[in-house]
């Protein structure tokens, strides 16, 4: 099984919520074009020495 049917979410729901959802969309499409790009080129051998880093520095973070 998959997480839309843990949720008991079909695909209709899903598609609505995207569509009615512009963020929410938008952090969809950024989650899978990462997806993606690492699939197809991160695994290339010719490809080295690339490093994710924490979009969230938390060290750098300001204290209030």
């Amino acid at each position: 099984m998959g997480l839309p049917e843990d949720w008991k979410v079909t695909r209709a729901e899903l598609n609505e919520l995207l569509e009615t959802r512009p963020s929410a969309r938008g952090h969809l499409v950024g989650f899978v074009a990462e997806y993606k790009l690492t699939k197809l080129y991160f695994n290339d051998p010719r490809i080295q020495s690339l490093r994710r880093y924490d979009q969230i520095v938390r060290s750098r973070a300001k204290s209030n």
